[in-house]
């Protein structure tokens, strides 16, 4: 009896021990997860935003733990449609592995809130200018009230320049006059007048078009998506405004916002007349409408699933820097992947894959730096459009065939794609800086720890302000596949982590001690490679 109950004894306390090392593994909301809501969900799910629920507290969260893990799981949340294993971009809106893992463990682990007083306040958003200078010009839409009812709609409104002579852009921002109800913006410019007698000939403020904005002059100059940050192009570098042209602003209004007003502005900075500047041209140079589709016309007979091809040579002698790329489809289209081929090399050189195409979900994507092509090599663009039953997004029932067009039951095929003539050095342009830029569009307790040189070459130089300690528990550092590349304990500051034998790419270096964690994404880059 009495052997029987030494073993019970330490059967329990073994238990013990193993729940208590569980509950231990387990990450909370206080030191883990609230950090991670913050930064990558509460712009959209807050009062005000896009989303139809809130994500500014621990309560909130927990309300919808179960969906969080549904939706961050099948990777549908936060919606970053790019492949960045593909390829990576300026300020991507995408969860790590080690994030996923995170709040996919705190909610099966039964969402523990932690020390109270741990948890980052909720963050502070910023509805205006993220920008630190004052624009050269702000041009606003008239208050509009949505009429979207049970569908969608597409509204553009046609905004004079009032400029009588060419001007440069440097820089564009897209405010939202209402975050709830305005899904995204394309900006446009039209000096033909196209897009300004359609204007004129309905009796509302601004016309409906879906897809672009019903003109076939106009030209893409700038866009907006929830999380997108203002464009700033590089010293010296604009993109040409012509003298006399409109603005053209397409914004969409999901079902359901019929009612509500919005007042969407855009703010503009442009060079000075006497600034030498390199031009930025942003044209779509992959289009079904010319010679570039190859195996053409864009047609999907129902009840069938084709894929296109387009191809562009550039010029021999012409080489480019590109700066960003913007595809761009409908309903129909399921996924495409764009790429470039040099002459003389068989390597790909990866541009934008997009593997679940959603069109309400689309934006122009600027690479992390400048991605330089040489004349003679070659843009392809791959895209497949399913037009049966088992495309969730068919707009038909029964179904329809699908030719080319503009409107909810046509199809388009084009990559826009923002690049300038190259010069040496491009390469090296860091897209993510930019002195206008004065702040993300929410604030965050800031992380106490800096590292430079971004990229980094040789080496993580990692230092610290105003830290209660000189001596970090516990570094790491993972891959973008979540897997730890390096390891070290009880760092002392400040310090270098090694990082020459590491493969260019994008990392994700967490400090940690038992109270709290910071994660830095960082991006090695060895020069001259």
């Amino acid at each position: 009896m009495r052997l029987l109950s030494i073993k019970f004894c330490l059967f329990f306390v073994l238990f013990l021990l193993h729940s208590a090392a569980s509950i231990a593994q387990t990450p909370t909301w206080s030191a883990d997860v609230a950090s991670i809501i913050y930064n990558n969900c509460s712009s959209c799910h807050r009062d005000g935003g896009i989303a139809n629920f809130s994500l500014m507290g621990y309560a909130q969260t927990v309300a919808v733990a179960d969906h969080i893990l549904q939706e961050v799981e099948a990777n549908r949340m936060p919606p970053y449609p790019p492949d960045v294993s593909y390829q990576q971009y300026a300020h991507e809106r995408n969860l790590s592995q080690e994030e996923k893992n995170a709040i996919s463990a705190w909610i099966q682990g039964g969402t523990p809130l932690g020390n109270p007083a741990e948890a980052p306040s909720p963050p502070v958003f910023i509805d205006g200018t993220q920008l630190s200078t004052t624009p050269n010009a702000t041009y606003q839409i008239p208050t509009y009230t949505s009429t979207a009812t049970t569908s969608d709609v597409y509204q553009c409104f046609v905004l004079p320049s009032g400029l009588w002579t060419q001007h440069h852009i440097t820089a564009l921002e897209v405010v939202p006059g209402n975050r709830s109800i305005v899904h995204h913006v394309l900006v446009f410019q039209d000096s033909t007048g196209s897009c300004r007698a359609l204007d004129n000939a309905t009796p509302e403020i601004g016309y409906a078009n879906f897809g672009g904005v019903g003109g076939n002059g106009a030209k893409l100059v700038g866009s907006w998506v929830p999380g997108a940050m203002p464009y700033v192009l590089p010293t010296g570098m604009s993109v040409p405004l012509a003298a006399n042209a409109d603005f053209v602003l397409q914004i969409h209004y999901p079902a359901g916002t019929a009612g509500l007003q919005d007042s969407t502005k855009i703010n503009v900075f442009w060079a000075d007349d006497d600034t030498p500047n390199r031009t930025v041209n942003i044209e779509r140079v992959l289009s079904h409408n010319n010679a570039t589709l190859q195996n053409g016309p864009l047609y999907i007979p129902a009840n069938t699933v084709r894929t296109f091809v387009e191809r562009f040579t550039l010029p021999d002698g012409f080489d480019v820097s590109l700066l960003a790329v913007n595809p761009h489809m409908h309903l129909i289209g399921r996924k495409i992947k764009v790429f470039a081929l040099s002459p003389g090399n068989p390597d790909t050189i990866p541009l934008i894959n997009i593997p679940d195409w959603d069109f309400h979900w689309q934006g122009s994507y600027f690479f992390k730096h400048p991605i330089k092509l040489v004349g003679g090599s070659t843009l392809y663009a791959v895209a497949e459009y399913d037009n049966t039953l088992d495309n969730p997004n068919n707009p038909n029932f029964p179904l329809k065939d699908i030719l080319a067009g503009e409107s909810t039951t046509n199809e388009m095929m084009l990559v826009y794609f923002f690049f300038t003539t190259y010069q040496t050095g491009d390469e090296m342009i860091d897209l993510e800086q930019s002195d206008l830029i004065s702040s993300a569009p929410y604030q965050l307790p800031n992380s106490p720890f800096l590292h430079y040189p971004s990229p980094a070459n040789e080496q993580i130089q990692l230092v610290c302000r105003n830290c209660p300690t000189d001596t970090i528990p516990n570094m790491r550092l993972y891959n973008l596949n979540g897997q730890l590349v390096w390891y070290r304990q009880n760092v002392v500051l400040p310090f270098n982590i090694p990082c020459q034998n590491l493969p260019a790419g994008m990392y994700f270096l967490q400090m940690s001690n038992n109270k709290r964690s910071y994660t830095h994404k960082v991006l090695v880059q060895h020069y001259g490679n």
